[in-house]
């Protein structure tokens, strides 16, 4: 009996023990309607009894409330440290030397900036007493030419590009100083490519001398020659071999005869005393030449033309001399017409007119033998019959000036 009382028991306790490690079967869930909401479920809300009398009582506490906080309010945006103005340098009219004194200040660094061409030399020397200066050039576009890690406190560099540069200047170990800086830059040299011209000799009591040249496709030849004011210079090239043209010019720039005329004949009245240079230019080609200039002397008294009572018009005859020139004047309103009509065997006499003022209304290089155009100036009016051929030439100018 209690051998079966024994057995009993361990039958049940090994029953519970596998009870315990079952697993247990899913049991499926069923499915809601889409329109049926799934219940909630209220948690239970606990009930504290009543405190003993004599507890003392705590204030709520307020729930938390987040604050969101500016990062940018509590650390200031980073700032570029200041950069000094660059004070420019100028120099007076004329000048190529400009001087500047400075006060530097501790730990400062003074800069400079002035503008230079390329090809032009700078210059630059920083001198005090107190400190030993350091010294760095660099231009507009970035280009280092000088450091202060490089003491000396000059230097000179040919400048490669038309800029601005700059220049600063500091003191060794930052210390202040009273400074001048010193700042040349020469003018850039000119070279004329021209020739070096020939000057023309009269033979004595002569007015007109002549020249033989050769010319390669592409060198001009220069002659220079002096002559007084008022005087008429006649220009004439012969080409044997070749085309070329002349180009007039005075001393002072003054262009007479320009090279985009292409004239190969010129004469007028010069208007000042001076060396005038005479230049050949040819025409892409090798060029036998022969130059013919006549200056006659300053005595060529100019005849006034008078209009008849009432009349406003005139016709003067008159016969010139091989490249010399008949010269007339007449007195005309500022605003009048003039009108002039040359006529000449086969055109070989033209006009030259110009004012008492020196303005030239109708240059001789453009072989005119008409003319038409309102008046600049109240004044005498010159004007020039000038002979190109080789010959006397006979000729008939018909003057024409109706009132206002």
């Amino acid at each position: 009996m209690k051998r079966q009382l024994i057995v009993l028991i361990f039958s049940s306790i090994a029953l519970v023990a596998c009870n315990a490690f079952a697993q247990p079967t899913p049991t499926a869930m069923p499915t809601l309607p889409p329109t049926m909401a799934t219940p909630s479920i209220a948690a239970p809300t606990a009930t504290l009894p009543p405190a003993p009398p004599g507890t003392p009582t705590l204030a709520p506490v307020p729930p938390a409330t987040a604050t969101r906080v500016n990062v940018a309010t509590l650390i200031p945006p980073l700032t570029a440290a200041p950069t000094p103005a660059s004070k420019r340098i100028s120099f007076a009219a004329g000048a190529t030397t400009a001087s500047v004194q400075g006060n530097l200040a501790t730990n400062a660094i003074d800069t400079y900036v002035l503008r230079a061409f390329a090809g032009q030399t700078l210059t630059i020397d920083v001198a005090s007493t107190q400190a030993k200066m350091l010294l760095s050039i660099s231009g507009a576009d970035g280009q280092v030419y000088k450091s202060m890690s490089v003491g000396a406190a000059n230097f000179s560099v040919a400048l490669p590009a038309t800029q601005d540069y700059f220049i600063a200047i500091a003191a060794e170990a930052g210390a202040s100083a009273n400074y001048t800086l010193q700042v040349s830059i020469p003018p850039l040299p000119t070279v004329d490519p021209r020739p070096t011209p020939k000057r023309i000799s009269f033979a004595p009591g002569g007015t007109t001398a002549t020249v033989q040249g050769n010319l390669a496709t592409s060198v001009p030849d220069r002659y220079v020659l002096r002559v007084s004011a008022g005087q008429v210079m006649a220009v004439r090239l012969v080409e044997t071999q070749g085309r070329a043209i002349i180009e007039v010019s005075g001393a002072d720039g003054t262009m007479l005869v320009p090279g985009r005329a292409q004239a190969t004949n010129s004469s007028g009245n010069v208007p000042f005393t001076q060396d005038y240079f005479i230049e050949v230019i040819p025409l892409g080609t090798p060029v036998v030449y022969s130059l013919q200039v006549t200056i006659p002397p300053l005595n060529l008294v100019p005849i006034r033309i008078v209009f008849q009572p009432g009349a406003t018009s005139a016709i003067v005859q008159g016969l010139v001399a091989p490249n010399a020139t008949d010269r007339y004047t007449l007195r005309a309103l500022a605003g009048q017409t003039m009108t002039l009509k040359l006529l000449s065997p086969n055109n070989q006499a033209v006009l030259a007119v110009w004012g008492e003022d020196g303005q030239v209304l109708v240059p001789d290089q453009a072989d005119a033998t008409n003319w038409k155009s309102k008046l600049p100036a109240t004044q005498d009016y010159i004007i020039d019959v000038w002979s190109i051929a080789n010959a006397n030439v006979g000729y008939s100018l018909h003057i024409d000036v109706p009132p206002k």
